[in-house]
């Protein structure tokens, strides 16, 4: 098993791997984040590090044993990512004051659907990624 999905690995496009790679990654990031955001909560530090990132991590498994559901989970995993600090009550106090001169989180909204959008398109779009997950 372990063979296969590293071979699935070499045979992914190039902007894929770097995908699944991220999406590996994932939940280290998510719980160094979670650190600094619960300090002496592990039990919140755990919960929330694998809400957030059990998708885009589950999605690149997918990738890596060829299943096409993979694709949307992955962009679901990223949705979740990026809106995450709305989780916690530090960023929940943040949205709550953010007032006209705070207003940047329209930005980053703005950014987290086009980024969500051009990932969806290219995911279901490129010939190679199909031609991938049409391979045995």
């Amino acid at each position: 098993m372990g063979y296969r999905m590293f071979h699935n690995f070499k045979e992914l496009p190039y902007i894929v791997m770097l995908l699944v790679a991220l999406g590996l990654f994932v939940p280290f990031l998510v719980f160094v984040s979670a650190i600094q955001l619960f300090p002496d909560q592990w039990g919140k530090i755990i919960a929330f590090t694998v809400v957030v990132s059990s998708a885009t991590f589950y999605a690149a498994i997918l990738f890596l044993r060829r299943k096409k559901a993979a694709r949307i989970m992955y962009v679901v995993g990223w949705v979740i990512v990026h809106i995450s600090p709305v989780f916690h009550e530090a960023g929940r106090q943040q949205l709550s004051e953010a007032g006209p001169e705070n207003f940047y989180y329209i930005p980053q909204l703005v950014m987290i659907v086009v980024t969500s959008v051009a990932l969806l398109t290219y995911l279901f779009l490129s010939k190679k990624l199909k031609t991938y997950f049409a391979a045995p």
